[in-house]
């Protein structure tokens, strides 16, 4: 699973949750998320354990086990998801919290250079999607239909 913008947050197991774009050859049965016409492939299963990458094309650099998956619109996420999300409160020396006559609660940041600010965290969250999904009918305000996955991150086994 690609998590190019939050991977440091499931790599320290601050982010627990993610949400993808609903896709119309997707379905969702049994705690399975298959794809395909006809024929279907499984993308996710409950129990199941995938890569966790950086980006696309990136090694992987440890495992997760998906805990469980569900069909949701995208504004149905509430303020304690959107902390399983990883979004976070700054701190002092926390760049985006040098904000706070912006009523900036809540941050997380996007990739190297950008932060998601907001004065709670599902706000930071819709700015962190909006950033994320810029795409015609995929931005925070179009609701679209998204899948959760709640997962966690396995430890690697010692040698």
């Amino acid at each position: 699973m690609i998590f190019a913008h939050t991977f440091d947050k499931v790599e320290h197991g601050i982010k627990t949750v993610t949400r993808r774009l609903w896709r119309p050859d997707w379905e969702l049965t049994d705690g399975r998320l298959t794809t395909g016409r006809g024929w279907r492939r499984e993308l996710y299963r409950v129990g199941g354990t995938y890569a966790a990458q950086p980006g696309r094309g990136k090694p992987a650099e440890f495992r997760i086990e998906i805990l469980s998956l569900r069909e949701e619109n995208l504004q149905d996420i509430t303020e304690g998801e959107s902390i399983m999300e990883g979004i976070g409160q700054p701190t002092r020396n926390h760049p985006a919290g040098n904000v706070s006559h912006l009523h900036v609660n809540f941050a997380v940041r996007c990739g190297d250079k950008s932060w998601a600010v907001g004065e709670t965290a599902r706000d930071a969250y819709c700015s962190l999607w909006n950033t994320i999904h810029q795409a015609s009918g995929c931005q925070w305000d179009a609701n679209p239909r998204v899948v959760r996955i709640e997962f966690r991150k396995l430890e690697a086994p010692h040698a």
